[in-house]
């Protein structure tokens, strides 16, 4: 948990105000915590300054059949007769000259590998939906002026007024593009339900439900596994 507490330093007349900045940890990881300092270049539209903590945790391994940006087959292209037609005959080409592998081990991975290589050249590659389907060129434009207008409001405060204009303009266009987007979805799903696409219609309405999800990414090798000190 943070906080922050302010001190004002008078010294010969001149009122300054320094601002102190805490973290509240429990007893259990006070111990990986190294460092803690804040950031006044972050620019996260608010008066507090972002606060940037080092740790260093031991985390344990997690080993995965599927590797982080590894391709992925759209299986959804399989409703189509012609193209499920095409990977079978794929399938069966590839199976045709294939060895009998007297280790198991190799075998299924032989399997999988034709499997995947087929799959990924007749069904194709599944395209990954973009998180913030909402956030338009608009948004970035007055983002970046609203960021502009900060870092000069810091240095001269005759830019305060037209900053905290730019603020109110960037909430306003924020929350717009959101309803908008949402009265898209709900008229996608209600498409969906007109064409019997069932399982898309779950997929939509699950998304929605679910909300936002932060994305928790580690660093891994190229065996897949978690880099952290040994």
């Amino acid at each position: 948990m943070a906080g922050r507490r302010n001190l004002d330093d008078s010294e010969g007349g001149d009122t300054r105000t320094a601002e102190q900045f805490h973290w509240q940890v429990d007893n259990r990881h006070k111990t990986i915590i190294e460092d803690v300092r804040s950031f006044r270049g972050a620019d996260v539209d608010s008066d507090h300054y972002m606060l940037g903590i080092k740790i260093k945790a031991k985390i344990k391994a997690v080993r995965r059949s599927h590797k982080p940006g590894e391709p992925v087959m759209d299986i959804e292209n399989l409703k189509d007769e012609a193209v499920w037609r095409a990977f079978q005959l794929e399938l069966r080409n590839r199976f045709s000259g294939l060895e009998v592998q007297e280790c198991i081990d190799e075998a299924w991975e032989e399997t999988r590998d034709i499997v995947k290589e087929a799959g990924l050249k007749v069904i194709g590659k599944r395209e990954f939906r973009k998180k913030r389907k909402w956030w338009s060129k608009e948004c970035d434009l007055a983002m970046e002026e609203r960021r502009k207008l900060k870092i000069l409001s810091l240095q001269d405060h005759r830019w305060e007024n037209e900053y905290v204009e730019k603020r109110k303009f960037l909430r306003n266009l924020i929350r717009q593009c959101k309803r908008k987007h949402l009265e898209d979805q709900l008229s996608q799903v209600e498409a969906l339900i007109r064409a019997n696409a069932t399982r898309t219609f779950y997929q939509e309405v699950r998304s929605v439900k679910k909300g936002y999800q932060p994305a928790v990414q580690f660093l891994e090798d190229d065996a897949g596994n978690l880099i952290s000190d040994q």
